[in-house]
C-alpha cells in the first residue's frame, strides 16, 4: 500500500475493482487509504468473517457494490449490509436460498438498483413469487431469464 501511494494519489480512487480478496482486514486497510471510493468490485472472495469487522466500521461512501465468486450465508449477509450501510446499486450472485436473498436486500435501506444472479440449481419452489413480491413492494422491476438461471434487475 505504501508503495501504491507513492505513485497514486488514493485521495483520488473512486473506483476499486479486487480480482481476489482473501482478507476482511486487507479490503478495510485499502477503503481507509482510498476514502472517495464509491463503486467497489469485487471478483473473486474466499470464506471471510465479516462479523466482527462490521460491528467496528462502516464504509458509508459506497454507492455502487458489485460481489462475484462469494456464496451469501446467513452468517455474513448482516456483514455486508452493516459495512456498507448507503449501497444504492447492487450487482451480486449466488444465493441458495429466497430468505437469504431477501434478508440480503432488505439491508440495504437505500438500493434504487439491483442485479442479482440465482443459479438455476439453486432456484426454490416459491423463491420467483416471493422474489417478485419484494420488487413489487419496493420499486419497478423487471425480471431476465438466462441460461446460467435468473437474474433480476430493479429499475
Amino acid at each position: 500500500l505504501n508503495a501504491l501511494s507513492n505513485v497514486i494519489n488514493l485521495n483520488r480512487i473512486k473506483c476499486l475493482t479486487i480480482f481476489s480478496l482473501t482478507n476482511i482486514l486487507a479490503l478495510v486497510s485499502l477503503l481507509q487509504a482510498m476514502p472517495h471510493v464509491e463503486n467497489l468490485r469485487i471478483k473473486f472472495i474466499t470464506k471471510l468473517n465479516l462479523f466482527e469487522i462490521a460491528s467496528r466500521i462502516q464504509f458509508k461512501r459506497i454507492h455502487t457494490l458489485s460481489i462475484h465468486g462469494f456464496v451469501f450465508d446467513d452468517f455474513n449477509i448482516e456483514g455486508w449490509c452493516s459495512l456498507f450501510p448507503n449501497v444504492n446499486n447492487l450487482n451480486v450472485g449466488h444465493f441458495e436460498s429466497n430468505a437469504q436473498l431477501v434478508r440480503f436486500l432488505d439491508g440495504f435501506e437505500h438500493l434504487s438498483y439491483a442485479s442479482i444472479e440465482i443459479k438455476s440449481s439453486c432456484l426454490e419452489p416459491n423463491m420467483l413469487s416471493s422474489v417478485n413480491l419484494w420488487f413489487e413492494e419496493r420499486v419497478c422491476y423487471a425480471i431476465i431469464f438466462n441460461q446460467c438461471g435468473l437474474i433480476l434487475l430493479v429499475v
